[in-house]
This record gives C-alpha cells, sequence and structure tokens, in this order.
C-alpha cells in the first residue's frame, strides 16, 4: 500500500515520516508533497492508497484536495490534521466522506491506532474489490456483459471502481514452462499449474508493485497455453514507460529464478466501450509475434507480416520419413520456420498451415505402415504440444520433436528383430485370461486391426483369433490334467466367462468335453 503525506511545513511532513512507523502499518510507499499542485500529480502518477493532509495550505487547502479526489471516483480514506477545530472544516470534511479529523499538536501514538484503522478497512477493502474486479473482467471478456448503455450504473451496482471514462491498458504474458527431460518426457519448471499460476501473480505484484491498485487485475487468461492477463485503470490516453520498464524486469526474474522464457505484450489504453475492439489487436499480435523470446512488445509498434510466404516441400519431407532420416525431417522443419521468420513471413496463418502440412505427412506415412495415429499420439503430452506449437517457433520445434521421436521410436522397435507378429503373440501368451479381440491391437499396438490380422497371418499362418483360441484351449488342457479345479473355473482362468461356450469350443476343438479329456488324461 501507498500512503501520500500533504502538508505546506515541511518539518511536519518530516515529523510524520519519523514519528509513524510506516513499513510496520504495512505501506511499502511513502510519497510526500507541500501543496495541492504537487499532490494530484503524485495521485495521478501513483496508486495511493491513504492519504494524510493539512487542511490550511496556500494555493487551496486540504478539504478541495478531497473533493477533487471524490469527483475522480476515488474512495481513498483521508485523515486531516488541522491546528483549528473549525465547525466548517469539521462538517465539510464529514461531507466529503474523510475518515478522521485530527488536531495538532501530533499526539503519534493515537495517530498510529487510528492509521491501524485505516490500514484494516483498506485490507477489507481491497480484498473484496480485487474480487469483484476480477468477477467482472471475466464477465466482460466472455462477452457475458451484452448492455454496454449504462455501465456507469453497473459498476456502481457492483461497487466496482471503475467509470465509463476511464482509460484501461491491457498486459498479455505469454509464459513457457515446458521443456523435454529424460526419455522424451515433457516436462514442466512447475510441480503443476496451481504452482505456476501462484508463482506467476505473486512475481506480478512484487514487480509492479508501485503501479498495482485494487482495481487492476491480473488474470489467467489461457492455462493451457500459458497465457496470463494483467489489466490496468488509469486516467489518460497515455502508455507510461513503466509499463515496458517492469515488463523487463518481469521477465529477468522468471527467467532467473525458473529458467523459462516470458514474453510481454503491452497494448494501447481505451476506454471499456472499444476495450474488447483493443483486445482483439493484441491477441493478433501475440499470435503473429511467433519467433521472440524474453521480449516486450509494443501494441503501438507492431507491424504485421506479410501475408504471403513460401510453402515447405512436402515431397522432400515425405521422402525423408519414407527412407527414415528423422533427423533430416527435424532439420529441415527448423530452416523452413527460421525462412519464414527471416523473410517476414512468420505468422499464425504460416505457422498453422505448416502444421497441417506436417500432420498430414505423417499421419500419412503412418498409415502405409497400419499404424493409427490417433492411438500412437493419444495422451496428454501430445495435446498440450499439439494445442500449443501454433504459439511460436518454441512451442512449433518441441512439438515436432516430440512427433517425431515418438515416431521413430515405435517404428524401431516394431522393425527390429523381434516382430510385429511375435509381439502379438506374446502378448497373448501372457494376457489369454483376459478379454482379448482386434481391437485390442489398435489400443496396444496402435495398429489398425485389419492390417495387424493379415500381417499376424501371413507371418504365423493362422489367424489372431484361432491363435488365441489355441493358446486358451491349450492352458484349459493343462489344467484338466493337472488340477482338480472345477471346469466353470478353468473356463474362467482361460478368459471364458460362459461356460456353455466354452464347452463347445473346447470340444469343437478336441472331439472331447472337457469333463470326458480328463477323465482320458486326468491325473
Amino acid at each position: 500500500m501507498n500512503v501520500l503525506l500533504v502538508d505546506d511545513d515541511r518539518f511536519v511532513i518530516a515529523s510524520l515520516m519519523k514519528g509513524i512507523h510506516w513499513e510496520e502499518l504495512g505501506f511499502d510507499g511513502v510519497f510526500t508533497a507541500q501543496n495541492i499542485t504537487d499532490a494530484k500529480s503524485i495521485i495521478k502518477q501513483n496508486s495511493i492508497d491513504f492519504l494524510l493532509s493539512d487542511i490550511d495550505m496556500p494555493n487551496g487547502n486540504g478539504l478541495d484536495l478531497l473533493a477533487w479526489i471524490r469527483e475522480h471516483h476515488n474512495e481513498m480514506p483521508v485523515i486531516f490534521l488541522t491546528n483549528y477545530a473549525d465547525f466548517y472544516y469539521a462538517q465539510k470534511a464529514i461531507s466529503l466522506k474523510s475518515f478522521h479529523y485530527f488536531l495538532k499538536p501530533i499526539e503519534f501514538d493515537k495517530l498510529t491506532s487510528i492509521i491501524k484503522e485505516v490500514t484494516a478497512q483498506l485490507m477489507q477493502q481491497n480484498n473484496q474489490q480485487e474480487k469483484n474486479c476480477e468477477i467482472f473482467w471475466h464477465a466482460f471478456l466472455h462477452d457475458e456483459i451484452s448492455d454496454m448503455n449504462d455501465l456507469n450504473q453497473y459498476f456502481i451496482s457492483h461497487h466496482l471502481p471503475y467509470r465509463d471514462t476511464d482509460f484501461f491498458i491491457p498486459i498479455m504474458f505469454d509464459l513457457f514452462p515446458y521443456y523435454f527431460g529424460a526419455d522424451n518426457q515433457l516436462c514442466s519448471h512447475f510441480s503443476d499449474r496451481n504452482e505456476q499460476n501462484a508463482y506467476m501473480k505473486s512475481v506480478f505484484e512484487a514487480t509492479f508493485m508501485e503501479q498495482l491498485a485494487p482495481s487492476d487485475v491480473f488474470l489467467i487468461y489461457n492455462e493451457v497455453s500459458a497465457r496470463y492477463l494483467a489489466i490496468f485503470r488509469q486516467d489518460t490516453e497515455e502508455v507510461s514507460p513503466f509499463f515496458s520498464m517492469n515488463c523487463e524486469r518481469f521477465i529477468e526474474t522468471v527467467s532467473s529464478q525458473m529458467q523459462c522464457n516470458l514474453n510481454c505484450f503491452v497494448g494501447i489504453p481505451s476506454r471499456i466501450a472499444s476495450f474488447r475492439s483493443g483486445m482483439r489487436s493484441l491477441r493478433t499480435m501475440l499470435a503473429n509475434s511467433l519467433d521472440c523470446n524474453g521480449k516486450v512488445l509494443l501494441l503501438s509498434c507492431y507491424q504485421p507480416a506479410a501475408e504471403s510466404y513460401p510453402a515447405c516441400n512436402v515431397e522432400t519431407l515425405d521422402l525423408y520419413l519414407q527412407t527414415g532420416q528423422y533427423s533430416a525431417f527435424i532439420d529441415y522443419c527448423e530452416q523452413y520456420l527460421h525462412r519464414l521468420s527471416s523473410c517476414q513471413s512468420l505468422h499464425a496463418v504460416s505457422l498453422n498451415s505448416f502444421q497441417i502440412d506436417v500432420v498430414q505427412i505423417l499421419y500419412s506415412f503412418l498409415r502405409t505402415k497400419g499404424i493409427l495415429a490417433n492411438k500412437l499420439f493419444h495422451d496428454d503430452t501430445y495435446h498440450i504440444l499439439s494445442v500449443n506449437a501454433p504459439n511460436s517457433i518454441f512451442d512449433m520445434k518441441l512439438y515436432l520433436h516430440y512427433i517425431i521421436h515418438i515416431t521413430q521410436d515405435y517404428l524401431e522397435k516394431t522393425t527390429s528383430d523381434k516382430s510385429i507378429a511375435k509381439s502379438m503373440q506374446d502378448y497373448v501368451d501372457q494376457h489369454y485370461a483376459e478379454d482379448i479381440s482386434r481391437s485390442s491391437l489398435t489400443d496396444i499396438f496402435y495398429l489398425d486391426p485389419d492390417y495387424a490380422s493379415k500381417l499376424f497371418k501371413k507371418e504365423t499362418g493362422i489367424s489372431f483369433k484361432n491363435y488365441i483360441i489355441q493358446k486358451r484351449i491349450e492352458v484349459a488342457k493343462n489344467l484338466l490334467s493337472t488340477t482338480d479345479l472345477p471346469i466353470n473355473m478353468v473356463s474362467d482362468n482361460v478368459g471364458y466367462g460362459n461356460y456353455s461356450y466354452f464347452t463347445r469350443l473346447f470340444k469343437k476343438v478336441t472331439d472331447m468335453t472337457p469333463n470326458e479329456y480328463r477323465n482320458a488324461h486326468g491325473i
């Protein structure tokens, strides 16, 4: 919190600075002014939470200052200091909703007690106001507030510190928390998203502390893409240089503490009526600023990239896959992306188009191998990387490395000395008691059932279905001849819950019922 001390007597200000332990009371910044003009300037440029002011001053008194504050819709608490117990002053101060009227000479213990009451009220108001502001912006950004005709009434009824004449400046923060660890595992620099969100908010508040007011918000804009949005209320259309400076500090802190890249996108101040339009422009800049790390970008300086862009050579990429040149595939993709960037053709359309080309080439290649891409790429890692890939070159590279590594790893395993058919046999040998069908080939081996069945029969000379039956009957014969398990339990143990079906199938294969087989071969 910040406090402003106003008195034309510099000795009074010095005694207030020394006699009150402001930091212990929760005030981070203590501002001073010796006249009304300087006080107004400080209030305009800084987030002031509490005013302690003299009344009698040349060129405008403390009551004039309070009236100006109230006219600008600011409800900050005010304590007046005065040498006179003047009824008019007291009455006027009450009408302007001052917090207290304190007579000089100053008794610091009593004044400290009153200031403690102020801080308690401020904390309560700030917490509730922050919640109200966050609720409003979530609703507003999701188009849940459609009536824009009487926003002032809406602000008043919902206890919001806004007016339709206020200006709001949005800043978007684009975080890159992911990296690949051992065994191509996608890792985050945070233990989970809750830790990530809490960290980002705490660093934001510490970095922008001097500019923050209870009316300013920090929102999770897109949790999957790790994007955050801050909205600052201000009285003018000017963009303070402090925004860029603090954004740079924010980037440096996140980089040094968490080894994460962060970009900041500073919007243009606008009134609430045109804020959504400004947000669309800011999102457009973010979507098209794809080759930057640790940068602060201003919407006022944004220049869109050229709409036309060179196409990637899909034939070359397909050839690399067909010949197993996976590193060459990735190298070509990365070179193509940097070529787009260098010729000013890297934007949302070109990057999305590139991702579509890569997916089409890869999925078509997998199809020729009988591999179902939607089964091979089905986990949360793929979902996160796929969604984030169009966000930046960094994200696209993560995505490319992941899908090519998964493809290469799977194909190398299935083309090793142990064939697919042998792997399928081993699976049946270990899981014969479970529910196994052709669909298991899809879930376990990511293979098209028809393709896998043909491959299995070609290599083994028996259909996959008949191999399952053969394995189960072999185990059943062993159980019947070496144990005294009841027939229904033997049936369950080899994967047939239906006893009658098991009996019919057993006789069809062995020309004997299970009982007949036990009598002929039992111990």
